[in-house]
């Protein structure tokens, strides 16, 4: 009798608790969950923003690359080197793409206008790229033609560039003018299509964003940029290819200095065009952004005035003068 009680008391209790235990697991789940929720629907707090522009994301396929003073080591905050142009490259094909951090203070998308104080509109994609990723990766090169076409230094013309093929962000190369800006955009968009990442022209937004931060680290985008572009008045050193004939044949100069004549220079090779680590963003070519209507910005080798780097003008199809960038963004 003794034994049978024993039994029925163990089993008892053995049920009591794990009633007892069900029920406090299930309160545990309720509690994660509800805070799970909180976390999705709070507003980004201030300090989770500051970490957004100053610890940028690296997309799938790319790697974090140091150069001169922008390098990702971190520092006694746990903070990258964030406003010095940090440097990403795509582990495949070299491609390089730099960081711009938009913090809502010096660099901000609020009341957004150009030299000729136009405003200028900001998508809502643009807006939640920053918003959601506190920043945006801009080509560190204008746009080169693809590896099949940098050996073609010779009758380059619309009919040879303004075709369908995928731009590279790469030093060195034969920059892709001749090409209409329908071309160009598309082109853009083929550079990437990833499941986390694509690529696509600069918009007329995102230029201006890199003005603020280009102005905010000293460079004069307002008036004249000369002091780090290739206009027909500015003069510096450079080795590599160029053209004297509107981009029509090319040539290479081993470690050259520019005269009087006009040249169209490769992609990055004059060390005095860039700025916190973009190439070229004041000419070499103008270059196609992407607003309400298609635009050029930048300038181009052969103004011979003043020109800065945050002006736009209207563009007049394919012509030698006329480039592209693009920008990557961030799959949602």
């Amino acid at each position: 009798m003794k034994k049978h009680t024993v039994i029925i008391f163990f089993s008892v209790t053995i049920i009591i608790f794990s009633i007892v235990f069900y029920y406090f697991s299930i309160i545990k789940q309720d509690n994660n969950t509800i805070n799970q929720v909180s976390q999705i629907n709070d507003p980004i707090s201030a300090n989770e923003k500051e970490k957004l522009f100053k610890n940028p994301y690296i997309p799938n396929g790319f790697k974090s690359v140091d150069i001169g003073e922008s390098n990702w080591s971190k520092d006694d905050q746990g903070y990258v080197n964030w406003n010095k142009g940090l440097v990403i490259e795509d582990i495949l094909n070299g491609n390089q793409f730099v960081w711009v951090p938009v913090n809502q203070n010096e660099v901000t998308y609020n009341n957004l206008e150009n030299w000729g104080k136009t405003k200028i509109d900001l998508t809502d994609k643009d807006r939640n790229q920053i918003d959601e990723n506190g920043g945006f990766y801009i080509a560190r090169y204008e746009c080169g033609v693809p590896e099949e076409k940098n050996d073609q230094l010779e009758n380059i013309n619309k009919s040879t560039n303004d075709v369908s093929g995928i731009p590279v962000s790469q030093q060195g190369r034969r920059p892709w003018n001749y090409i209409s800006f329908d071309n160009a955009q598309k082109n853009a968009m083929l550079m990437y299509d990833h499941e986390d990442t694509h690529s696509e022209i600069v918009s007329e937004a995102f230029w201006n964003i890199t003005m603020q931060w280009l102005r905010n680290s000293g460079y004069d985008v307002d008036k004249d940029s000369n002091g780090f572009g290739n206009y027909s008045n500015s003069y510096f050193s450079f080795s590599g290819l160029y053209s004297s004939d509107y981009g029509k044949t090319y040539s290479f100069k081993e470690a050259g200095e520019k005269e009087d004549k006009n040249l169209i220079l490769a992609t990055g090779i004059a060390s005095r065009h860039v700025t916190n680590n973009i190439y070229d963003l004041a000419g070499n070519l103008n270059e196609f952004v992407n607003g309400k209507s298609p635009k050029g910005y930048g300038g181009n080798y052969d103004n011979i005035s003043k020109y800065p780097a945050n002006a736009g003008s209207g563009i007049t199809g394919a012509n030698d003068k006329q480039g592209f960038r693009v920008t990557l963004f961030y799959n949602e």
